[in-house]
């Protein structure tokens, strides 16, 4: 199962916003908000003109695929 682990500044409907783009996919995913993984290690990912804040050692460390 891929798992999407999304830390954004906005999180109202950031889950319509992820079922809307990889569901198209047919990705399953789940969406967290986890204040103690802003770190420096995050990476920026433009998805339709938004920002989403992905960090990328906290899904490397679980074992997630992008």
């Amino acid at each position: 199962m891929n798992a999407y682990t999304i830390l954004t500044k906005t999180e109202k409907h950031i889950g319509e916003h992820l079922a809307k783009t990889f569901g198209k996919l047919k990705l399953k995913w789940r969406c967290e908000h986890r204040k103690d993984l802003y770190k420096n290690d995050i990476s920026h990912f433009k998805n339709k003109g938004r920002y989403l804040y992905i960090c990328i050692s906290f899904s490397i460390e679980k074992g997630l695929k992008f």
